[in-house]
């Protein structure tokens, strides 16, 4: 990814997962947030510096 190419003085590369959930019409704020939630934890569990959806 073009962000880890990059080197930031003082600290070096970095990186960013990403969780991403669409909402579903009915589906409850917490519902949503927690599909999102662990979309986010699959980007950091696999690897890191990507984007999963749920």
């Amino acid at each position: 990814m073009i962000l880890e190419k990059n080197i930031h003085p003082g600290i070096g590369a970095v990186t960013a997962s990403f969780g991403i959930s669409e909402r579903n019409k009915d589906e409850s704020f917490n519902s949503w947030y927690s599909r999102a939630d662990r979309a986010l934890y699959n980007a950091k569990e696999s690897g890191r510096n990507r984007v999963v959806t749920s």
